[in-house]
């Protein structure tokens, strides 16, 4: 966990660097997904019943430096019969080099307003209301288009919850469309992770693919495909997911 902040600490010193030697330029970016069942890192998180999710995005991009973005971004899952809702707030530095990719880290602030639970109580004892998660994250350049992510939990809902997950990701482009392989797993027993076994389980086993949609030389948008297994919980899940705007 130490190391985990004493990288990000590096990392923020460094784009506030890039602030000071280059004039910073802001850009907006939102839109929303629909998504017939929300699948994340291999949990059906849908709520109970499982439903379709409306999910909006609010990015605010800071370029810093020519390779260099500070990222302060909202993100939102509800779903459509009100079971499940979350409010995400995100912070996120990534260093871009067109030869060897983009290295990132990023802190994220999970909260579920169906919860019903006190949105300022940060209580890291069990009892607050937000789970604070830092990511560590590389994807390759266009040549080499791998993905790999470490994460583990700053602020964590239960107490003592081992939260670690970690995954490995790779892109194949076929044609006009691509396919999107992932293997993730969960290191210990974990509330968060869903895992109730020691030791390191296999949480998300899955392929996406994906594909521009055409409509006119004016309108097109993404629409994606998974299949997702979960060995540790021994199911498996079909969803699909289609950029409204």
């Amino acid at each position: 966990m130490k190391h985990f902040k004493k990288i990000f600490v590096l990392l923020v010193f460094l784009s506030f660097n890039g602030f000071a030697q280059e004039k910073s330029l802001l850009n907006l970016n939102f839109g929303s997904d629909l998504v017939s069942r929300y699948i994340w890192r291999g949990m059906d998180l849908g709520g109970n019943p499982s439903t379709p999710q409306f999910q909006p995005f609010l990015n605010f991009d800071f370029n810093v430096s020519c390779n260099s973005t500070v990222t302060l971004g909202a993100w939102g899952s509800y779903g459509f019969t009100g079971s499940y809702s979350e409010s995400d707030l995100s912070l996120k530095y990534a260093y871009s080099n067109e030869n060897l990719g983009t290295i990132s880290a990023s802190v994220i602030d999970f909260y579920f307003p169906y919860e019903k639970l006190d949105f300022f109580n940060y209580d890291n004892d069990g009892t607050g209301s937000h789970i604070v998660e830092m990511d560590l994250a590389y994807d390759g350049a266009s040549d080499f288009p791998i993905h790999l992510l470490i994460a583990n939990n700053l602020i964590n809902r239960v107490e003592g919850d081992k939260s670690l997950y970690a995954e490995i990701g790779y892109t194949v482009l076929v044609k006009d469309y691509s396919l999107y392989f992932v293997v993730g797993g969960a290191n210990g027993k974990s509330f968060w992770n869903q895992v109730n076994e020691d030791g390191f389980k296999l949480t998300n086993l899955g392929v996406t693919a994906s594909k521009v949609i055409k409509i006119s030389d004016s309108f097109s948008f993404p629409v994606w495909i998974s299949y997702v297994v979960n060995p540790h919980l021994k199911t498996s899940y079909v969803f699909a997911k289609v950029n409204l705007f």
